[in-house]
């Protein structure tokens, strides 16, 4: 539980919150996705239900890895302003974050409408 908090407050470094919690993490995810999309017709109604819950846990974990990696980037390029060195991993990590934030948004309306 500590870890949690220690990664959603961003105190992980953003090494190890970007490309573990985040890529690795959501990468993991989206291969499960990929599995129930491809067998969600030979499933029952227990099936979809978890689905369903599956679901709501990958939402719930994309936004946990969203606002993590972006505190992490934050705190990260306050200590390199502080040290006088650049802050372009912060920010590329932060533009990853909105693309992906963006993307998942026009996956939902794709899907939706």
């Amino acid at each position: 539980m500590k870890m949690i908090k220690k990664i959603w407050n961003g105190d992980l470094s953003l090494a190890k919150t970007f490309w573990l919690v985040f890529v690795v993490g959501t990468g993991i995810l989206n291969i499960i996705s990929v599995v129930i999309e491809m067998n969600f017709d030979n499933m029952g109604e227990i099936g979809a239900f978890f689905s369903l819950i599956f679901i709501l846990i990958f939402f719930i974990y994309v936004i946990y890895c969203y606002v993590a990696t972006w505190r992490s980037a934050t705190k990260y390029a306050i200590a390199s302003k502080k040290k006088k060195r650049g802050t372009g991993w912060a920010t590329a990590a932060k533009v990853v974050v909105v693309l992906s934030a963006l993307n998942g948004l026009r996956e939902i309306l794709r899907t939706f409408i």
